[in-house]
């Protein structure tokens, strides 16, 4: 045992029990001198104890520097992992605040980790976290600046289990936000509804929003320098809300669903994620790869390597058509749109590609005879789930189970059917249009590496196939999904549509008041069902992320009589011989509602090729193509109604979108200096008799443009943000904002993150980061193979970690070589 002995009034005394630790003990300049006694047996576990030689102060509080802090003069701490900690202990004595600052060392096997954010953060000052400092901002707002991402939450009185507000709420935050010129303000609403008033100086209102529901977006023009007034309330009809607020310049669940085994991992560097055997020599060895339940632990474990991006389980996706519920085919007053086309000599979908994605196609079937098709690919990799007893190839066929009963042929005869003569036949809303067949489904439904990849193909971005299609899909139509979030699904979505493609996807067939993946994403256009009788489907999901609503029918007897019709096969392959022959057949579900929406738009865009996913965003939330169901303007069952015919006829000959355009992947980038990044150029429409150029400060970048590619590179000295402005001919298409990565300050209110470190399915979910600088920081336990970890916020206080709307880094994982993990995290959006 060991003591070290200062003078006078204060004896502090703390024994610690299991690991050898030794602490010493310095004030602050007003702090009197001590004596100070202490001991140390071999645990993390300590007793910290202050006897004051006079009267006991009030207000003794310990912070223990590894994200705990407690009050009184006799009080248990136990440290998690070995390491070093700067701790205090603090109180006020005759009307004066002393501080005593302890550096305490505790001796052991360990790892540091380094938590950095990647943009400026800031986190609602009166959240429901009782862990974190704490600031009302109902009275006095909360300072904000541009620019930022910012986390929120408000809730009713009595409507949470846990937490600083569950007892008093919270319905109002108010924030000034110091603003530039430029600024674009994004609302993201994740769940509930908030009400939204945002004040100039002058007292102005630049917007006044009720029942804010899914986005908001206010524009750059509407901003100008100076201090605005924000408020945000919880809207009436909602017990609680969570939202994000992402200000930046602008110049003009069940964890059983996915395959075990593999991973989806994408490197640092690149664009295209690759599906990695969990015994690939890259990442590392774990006791039973056989063991699904350790998959989780090696996603977040291996999120610790530098060298990687993201790490995602291969969820399995379904198809959304229930068997049994049937009904005949509405028509959508397609008359509307076909009869003017064929008086032009056009005819519907003619010059758009449609990628489906799905079980694939029974191509002899009679009702598809004449259709167009290019660049099919059967994207199944599992041999088993297959069903044609292989992995990807050039054969997207389907070859039908009783299970998915020619799901993709039924999506496509909706689609794209062809006109014909026989007694028995339909005709596909857009049946001129190309169709890109990429069978994803199964046996036994799909993952999300096969999705991803087939996504990524059909957009003509990079993928694991090593294959591009001749020309990239206008409109993806996905009729299938699941209930679970995926990084690298919303990551590869987000650069499908900023490459130009719509995509569109089914809500759901559970009836609940969740939209399912990959329809929930971020500019994915996500389509509820309704009924023969023009009612919302029971079984159609619903939600603050639905947007619009189309035919999708309800069985209501054994023949399924108010189900979809569309195409079938019966018999079956048996070796060689195929006795399979075209058959009609009525399913229902939100896949058939997504294939109505998928024909329309693909006539729309075969009109006016500039006509991409934040177009025809914009157009629904405007109501521009379609017509109000249960209310006026958005509600949860229908979004924002059904599409018009009427509507999008006007729209197809007024608007400026009938020309040709280009685009590219992404429209945030972040480089270092010296760092060169080539992204692709997707062309849409004629371009052959025009050029791509491109506008930027050549003292800051060096740029080089052609047909196909966009190549940037920094200088050494790159430190500013920069615009790149991409041009056809004359006419501005795309700007890509340029941001070099570089440190940003911590959020005021979330002095600590909660740290999840996880060894085979052992949870230590009690460790949490410091504050150190401009970093959050902490000791644990030395990380092995079979090992992960993430760091959280938790704004809403409910024990969950990484969801959207919280700041989130994962362990970027493996053996790092390093002693000192960096992790690089944001807040989660959709």
């Amino acid at each position: 045992m060991k003591a070290l002995t200062l003078n006078l009034k204060l004896l502090i005394s703390i024994s610690i029990s299991c690991l050898c630790a030794c602490i010493d003990t310095g004030q602050s300049h007003n702090a009197p001198k001590t004596d100070i006694s202490i001991t140390y047996p071999q645990n993390l576990s300590a007793l910290f104890k202050v006897d004051f030689l006079d009267t006991t102060p009030k207000s003794i509080q310990w912070d223990f520097g590894d994200g705990y802090s407690g009050s009184g003069n006799v009080i248990n701490h136990q440290y998690l992992s070995a390491g070093n900690y700067s701790g205090k202990l603090s109180y006020n004595e005759n009307g004066e605040d002393i501080h005593h600052n302890l550096t305490i060392n505790i001796e052991g096997s360990n790892q540091s980790v380094t938590v950095k954010p990647t943009i400026n953060i800031i986190i609602d000052s009166d959240h429901n976290d009782p862990n974190q400092l704490y600031k009302d901002n109902n009275l006095v707002p909360q300072l904000i600046n541009s620019p930022l991402i910012l986390s929120g939450i408000l809730l009713q009185p009595n409507t949470c289990q846990a937490g600083r507000l569950c007892d008093t709420g919270d319905v109002l935050d108010w924030y000034t936000a110091n603003l530039d010129y430029g600024d674009m303000i994004d609302i993201e609403v994740i769940k509930g509804s908030i009400d939204l008033q945002l004040i100039a100086s002058d007292g102005e209102i630049i917007a006044n929003n009720k029942n804010i529901t899914n986005d908001l977006n206010i524009p750059a023009g509407q901003i100008s320098t100076g201090q605005y007034q924000l408020h945000i309330k919880l809207n009436p009809l909602s017990d609680k809300s969570q939202y994000i607020i992402h200000v930046q310049q602008q110049t003009v669940e069940q964890l059983t669903n996915y395959q075990p085994g593999k991973l989806i991992i994408q490197w640092e560097g690149t664009d295209n994620p690759e599906l990695v055997d969990i015994k690939d020599s890259r990442i590392f060895n774990i006791t039973d790869p056989n063991q699904t339940s350790s998959l989780p632990n090696a996603r977040n474990s291996l999120m610790k390597n530098t060298d990687i991006k993201s790490v995602s389980l291969n969820y399995y996706r379904q198809p959304f058509s229930l068997e049994n519920w049937q009904w005949p085919l509405i028509q959508q007053e397609i008359t509307t749109l076909w009869e003017p086309l064929l008086i032009q000599g056009e005819l519907p979908g003619q010059n758009t590609t449609v990628a489906i994605l799905d079980t694939g196609i029974f191509f002899q079937h009679s009702n598809l005879i004449g259709m167009q098709t290019h660049s099919g690919y059967d994207f199944v990799s599992d041999p088993v789930n297959s069903g044609d007893y292989n992995g990807w190839d050039h054969d997207p066929s389907d070859p039908g189970n009783d299970n998915l009963n020619y799901h993709g042929s039924h999506v496509t005869g909706i689609i794209a059917a062809q006109p014909s003569d026989l007694g028995t036949s339909i005709t596909g809303l857009a049946w001129a249009a190309s169709i890109m067949p990429l069978r994803v489904l199964g046996q036994n439904g799909g993952t999300s590496y096969d999705l991803i990849q087939a996504l990524r193909y059909a957009a003509g971005l990079s993928n694991d196939s090593q294959q591009l299609p001749s020309k990239p899909a206008d409109i993806i139509n996905l009729s299938l999904g699941g209930s679970e979030f995926s990084v690298a699904e919303q990551a590869t979505i987000n650069q499908v549509t900023k490459s130009g493609v719509i995509i569109v996807a089914a809500t759901g067939n559970q009836g609940q008041n969740k939209i399912s993946y990959p329809a929930a994403y971020k500019d994915v256009i996500a389509v509820g069902a309704t009924d023969i009788n023009g009612n919302i489907a029971e079984y159609s999901n619903y939600g603050a992320f639905i947007d619009i609503v189309a035919p999708g029918g309800h069985c209501t007897d054994n023949l399924c009589t108010e189900g979809v019709n569309s195409l079938s096969a019966i018999g079956m392959i048996q070796g060689q011989f195929d006795s399979r022959q075209s058959s009609w057949k009525r399913l229902s579900g939100t896949s058939m509602a997504t294939a109505h929406v998928t024909g329309l738009l693909a006539i729309a865009r075969s009109k006016l090729p500039s006509l991409d996913s934040n177009a025809i965003n914009q157009l629904i939330k405007q109501q521009k193509i379609t017509s109000d169901l249960l209310t006026a303007g958005f509600d949860y069952k229908s979004g924002w109604g059904n599409i018009n015919s009427t509507k999008l006829l006007d729209l197809i000959n007024t608007s400026h979108l009938d020309q040709a355009s280009i685009w590219t992947s992404q429209s945030e980038v972040y480089l270092n200096p010296d760092e060169t990044l080539s992204l692709p150029i997707i062309t849409r429409g004629d371009t052959s008799k025009k050029t791509i150029s491109a506008k930027y400060n050549p003292e800051s970048l060096t740029i080089s443009t052609n047909m196909n590619t966009l190549t940037i590179s920094t200088p050494s000295d790159f430190t500013n943000n920069q615009t790149i402005e991409l041009y056809l001919e004359d006419t501005l298409t795309s700007t890509i904002n340029l941001y070099p990565k570089k440190n940003y300050p911590l959020p005021e209110f979330s002095q600590h993150l909660y740290l999840d470190l996880k060894n085979k399915g052992i949870s230590s979910s009690g460790l949490r980061t410091v504050i150190e600088q401009d970093s959050w920081y902490a000791n644990i336990p030395t990380l092995s193979p079979g090992q992960s970890i993430q760091a959280s916020s938790d704004i809403d206080y409910d024990g969950v970690y990484c969801e959207i709307g919280e700041f989130c880094a994962q362990s970027e994982v493996g053996d790092s070589g390093s002693n000192n993990l960096i992790l690089n995290g944001s807040i989660l959006k959709r």
